[in-house]
């Protein structure tokens, strides 16, 4: 005889290509190789039909008329498709082994295995035997309790099961008992293995008789990153697959009959053949970068933030350009020592120089030279030249004799250059004064560069 056996593995969900439960998809059964639609049935006796497609429940399992079923075939080999809720194919697999004739090996009819669900709505201690090809279904209904795990070292080792939150609201804590290790990503947590949190969150565990392993892990409010390639309020003519958006208005187009309907806030992203919609919760903390405009995005509250630092709050940074400082007037920007300069309010060059004997540049910034030329007469040339004449030069000096006045001025005959600046210096004296060398000369030259 041939001997049906189940094409999915017990707990087996639909997943999109994103990795996301496809609610309500089908999955469609041909003989290999062709269109012909092929019976699959719930039993392994093969006696209790499900027809040639399986509609699945809201969280992705196959399922016949609300219930939750395993699915076998009696033929050879067959071909499978899954399609999501509104007809999008999902995958295509052909040339699937199905059952095998073992009439030559059987001598006792095969055990039937079914995957039972267990339902709890309130605290329990979980027993190994309540494990057992079993689907721990939890409803709070609005409240809290605590699902303790059965010793790791009993009869529950090497039997998989997963619990998941069927409720509207309300939390359940998934406990060790006592210091059972909790192992997830090769990581002993020290912590209860999960927290689910609302509708859909759910884990998958197993023991080695050591230690419990967490197989799956999926949190609806997990913290989730996308790079989308722009906001907006309507889809593009031509998307290509994959592309996400941020929708930051009330949608348009195409996405106000996706089902559910897309809504302001949404993370959407098409596949190719319809659009996947990730909505976000209350302080749920998702990110986003939209490569449109280099902007990173939070989800704080209740809407969409940038991460920019503010005066009130705190965030990312960016480094002013070379025109943000000239303007001087951005208050979102952080400024580092290389565009400093560049603020109209910070001088663009300086220089201490001794101005008798030999002329000694004693301190200086953008100075590349001073020039002696003549008595109280001298040249001051920038490394880095001012985008024009136009600057400010001020300054004042030191004279050789206590209590006299020291003057420095731009020479009155030589007009200021983009690249030096020509300097006379008086010292006042007595009842006079004249062009004379200064002990010291101080000037600094505020403009444009």
């Amino acid at each position: 005889m041939t001997h049906a056996l189940p094409i999915f593995p017990p707990g087996y969900r639909v997943f999109d290509a994103d990795g996301n439960v496809s609610p309500g998809a089908v999955l469609r059964f041909y003989a290999s190789g062709t269109s012909t639609p092929l019976t699959v049935y719930s039993n392994a006796a093969g006696t209790s039909s499900l027809g040639t497609s399986v509609t699945c429940d809201d969280s992705g399992y196959p399922a016949n008329s609300g219930v939750r079923v395993l699915v076998y075939t009696s033929a050879g080999i067959l071909k499978i498709t899954a399609e999501d809720a509104d007809g999008a194919l999902l995958w295509t697999h052909d040339n699937v082994t199905g059952a095998l004739d073992l009439s030559a090996y059987e001598t006792e009819p095969a055990t039937e295995i079914t995957l039972s669900t267990l339902a709890l709505s309130s605290a329990t201690t979980l027993t190994a035997a309540q494990l057992v090809n079993r689907l721990v279904t939890v409803n709070p209904g609005g409240g809290s309790f605590v699902v303790t795990l059965p010793s790791v070292a009993g009869d529950a080792a090497g039997v998989p099961f997963e619990i998941i939150h069927i409720g509207s609201s309300g939390v359940v804590s998934i406990k060790r008992a006592g210091t059972d290790p909790i192992v997830e990503n090769g990581i002993d947590s020290g912590r209860a293995a999960a927290l689910l949190v609302q509708k859909g969150d759910s884990v998958k565990i197993v023991s080695d008789g050591v230690s419990w392993h967490v197989l799956h892990a999926g949190h609806v409010l997990a913290p989730r990153s996308f790079v989308v390639e722009s906001q907006a309020t309507s889809p593009p003519a031509t998307p290509s697959p994959g592309n996400a958006y941020l929708i930051t208005g009330t949608p348009g187009g195409a996405w106000t009959s996706t089902t559910p309907a897309c809504a302001e806030n949404d993370v959407v992203v098409y596949d190719g053949f319809g659009w996947h919609i990730h909505r976000p919760t209350t302080d749920c903390g998702w990110q986003a970068y939209d490569k449109n405009t280099n902007t990173r995005f939070e989800y704080r509250g209740s809407d969409w933030d940038s991460v920019a630092a503010t005066d009130s709050a705190a965030g990312l940074l960016q480094l002013a350009t070379q025109s943000e400082m000239e303007t001087g007037t951005a208050v979102d920007r952080a400024v580092v020592p290389g565009r400093m300069q560049h603020h109209p309010g910070v001088a663009k060059a300086w220089v201490v120089f001794q101005g008798t004997g030999t002329v000694t540049v004693l301190a200086s910034h953008n100075v590349s030279s001073v020039t002696d030329n003549g008595t109280g007469d001298y040249t001051v040339n920038f490394t880095t030249p001012f985008s024009s004449a136009n600057y400010v030069a001020t300054g004042n000096g030191r004279y050789t004799t206590a209590g006299q006045i020291a003057i420095v001025a731009i020479k009155s005959d030589t007009a200021p250059t983009a690249s030096a600046c020509r300097l006379l210096t008086f010292g006042h004296y007595g009842g006079g004064s004249g062009v004379n060398d200064l002990t010291s000369v101080h000037v600094a030259f505020l403009g444009d560069q």
